[in-house]
């Protein structure tokens, strides 16, 4: 009888210890999954929201998964899942909010050059922080944020001007102040009170677009995938022609209407299709440009690409491309500066895809609703000596598009001269000064 209750309580024992074992288990495996797929709702507070740069970097890597997202009334694959209405404004993993050394850009003028060297220029920017430990500021109505503004607003119409500022402080890891803050600067850290005084570095616009970081490549592609994923993912769509209003009566908006990112995105529109940039500058400038830029790639990494084709855009050219890409028969649109109009004209009077060729309509057609069409296209034909071109195809890798449907420095393959490939498909290459020079982003 003792013989019989020993031998139960040793069988219970063993089966506490293994349904102990079990919950552990569970726990292991659960724990981690609750907090990798936490919804976005439970991230709404503030104080959750801007977390620190460890915890940012863990929860955004952890979240990575090419799930379909909304942009523009478009289905993509989106690699960190952001989406233009329901995105938890997560701060960068790469923040460095150095108090004691402060980079402020958007104070000069920089409205001679064209949007898309503004886009590199803040990008640029933002590199120059990271490389000395400091903070990057943007003057509020400086050409940074006016861009910014006019292009990444969101579909949000109603959101208060401070409400946007905020999100996009926190996403880009940057500060936004009026011109007369920055004098109050050294305030606000109590330097007239003894504290240190922090030192504040006027950049200009042209001194940022030239810069060229020092961090490796893929360094940079990550923070540029971060960051141009939140962007784009937030285009503009509000046409409304009244000035942007705030309800503190400090800031002042000067910018008088915003523009539709989407204008060239119709519910018609296919799911699949081609956007070929067409950029032919004045005096033959895009054949100067890719020479030199042919000769520096050659020089730099002992690579060869077409330094004429990018520019002229012949009909055997843009057929092998699609024809290697399963998109002969997709719809074609034609972005351009305008100034070759015969380079569409050929294209359209081709055998096979001819029919295919369209233009965007000038009533809607602006850089921004062009750069969108070209984002969200299932294949991008472009051309490295721009800068528009580049941003479209950076801005397709970070919303998840595969690389090597970027097509922008081609050369023939050696043992099928009639067969046109990139001569780089390492998204890198995007970022590498190597192969784009001053026109990387």
């Amino acid at each position: 009888m003792i013989f019989m209750v020993n031998r139960s309580k040793r069988t219970i024992s063993f089966l506490v210890l293994l349904l102990s074992i079990a919950f552990v288990l569970f726990l292991s495996i659960v724990r981690p999954n609750l907090n990798r797929f936490t919804p976005s709702s439970s991230l709404s507070h503030t104080a959750q929201l801007r977390q620190d740069a460890t915890t940012s970097h863990h929860i955004f890597q952890n979240t990575i998964s090419h799930k379909r997202s909304i942009i523009c009334g478009k289905k993509v694959s989106n690699p960190s899942s952001i989406s233009s209405t329901s995105a938890p404004f997560l701060q960068p993993p790469w923040t460095t909010k150095n108090k004691s050394f402060m980079i402020v850009i958007g104070d000069d003028n920089m409205h001679h050059v064209q949007t898309n060297n503004h886009i590199n220029a803040i990008l640029h920017a933002m590199d120059y922080a990271m490389d000395h430990n400091a903070s990057l500021a943007l003057i509020r109505n400086g050409w940074a944020v006016q861009v910014l503004r006019k292009l990444f607003r969101g579909d949000e119409g109603d959101l208060d001007i401070k409400e946007w500022e905020a999100k996009l402080e926190s996403n880009l890891d940057v500060i936004i102040f009026d011109r007369k803050e920055h004098h109050d600067y050294r305030n606000h850290y109590n330097c007239t009170a003894g504290g240190s005084c922090p030192k504040i570095q006027f950049m200009s616009g042209d001194e940022m677009y030239y810069y060229h970081t020092t961090s490796n490549l893929s360094s940079v592609m990550q923070r540029r995938d971060r960051i141009l994923n939140f962007l784009w993912s937030h285009p503009t769509t509000s046409t409304s022609k009244k000035s942007t209003t705030s309800t503190d009566p400090s800031i002042v908006i000067e910018e008088k209407q915003t523009s539709n990112m989407c204008s060239a995105i119709s519910k018609s529109l296919p799911e699949q299709y081609v956007v070929i940039h067409s950029r032919w500058m004045k005096k033959n400038g895009c054949l100067k440009r890719l020479a030199r830029l042919a000769h520096w790639i050659k020089n730099k990494t002992n690579v060869t690409i077409d330094h004429e084709v990018p520019c002229t855009l012949p009909p055997n050219y843009i057929e092998s491309i699609l024809r290697s890409r399963g998109a002969l028969h997709y719809p074609i649109y034609v972005i351009s500066d305008g100034l070759n109009t015969d380079i569409i004209r050929s294209l359209q009077n081709h055998s096979i895809f001819g029919n295919n060729v369209k233009t965007v309509p000038q009533d809607i057609s602006w850089v921004g609703g062009d750069m969108m069409l070209g984002v969200l296209s299932s294949v991008f034909i472009g051309t490295p000596i721009s800068t528009l071109s580049g941003n479209i195809a950076r801005a397709r890798v970070a919303l998840g598009s595969d690389p090597k449907t970027n097509i922008l420095s081609p050369k023939l393959r050696t043992d099928r001269k009639s067969e046109w490939i990139n001569s780089c498909e390492d998204p890198k290459c995007l970022y590498d000064v190597r192969f784009l020079n001053h026109y990387v982003g």
